[in-house]
């Protein structure tokens, strides 16, 4: 079984080679003011557990501010599939990624909500919480 950093470079590398983009922070548009991104080398991001890794992470929860468990965090056009990242208990979810210019494509999917949407090309550790609202 491949090691989570090995996963996450292999992923960076995928995806560097598809999309070379500027490295730049650009969310998707979205009608929610309770969506926070945090970006900067020096964002409080939870240090990672391997060198030459930045972390993206940050917390899920629902209209009331109760955090929500078991959102899938889709990478990528393929669904969510069984090694995705799950938001735990907390609603804190997290992925390691290698340093380099990639762009991501996040989904926030768990049933009976809105699915929501992010575009971006990390430029360091990140934190981006959101609000999931109901259908």
């Amino acid at each position: 079984m491949m090691g989570r950093g090995l996963l996450a470079a292999a992923l960076v590398a995928l995806l560097t080679a598809c999309n070379p983009a500027p490295a730049v922070v650009s969310p998707s548009p979205s009608p929610s003011p309770t969506i926070a991104v945090v970006a900067s080398p020096s964002a409080s991001a939870t240090p990672t557990a391997e060198p030459g890794l930045w972390r993206i992470e940050g917390y899920v929860v629902n209209e009331a501010g109760q955090p929500l468990q078991d959102v899938c965090v889709v990478v990528g056009p393929n669904g969510c599939r069984q090694f995705s990242p799950h938001t735990d208990a907390k609603g804190h979810w997290f992925l390691d990624v290698a340093v380099g210019q990639a762009t991501f494509d996040f989904h926030f999917v768990t049933p009976g909500y809105v699915t929501q949407d992010w575009h971006v090309t990390p430029v360091g550790p990140m934190q981006y919480n959101l609000v999931l609202e109901k259908e």
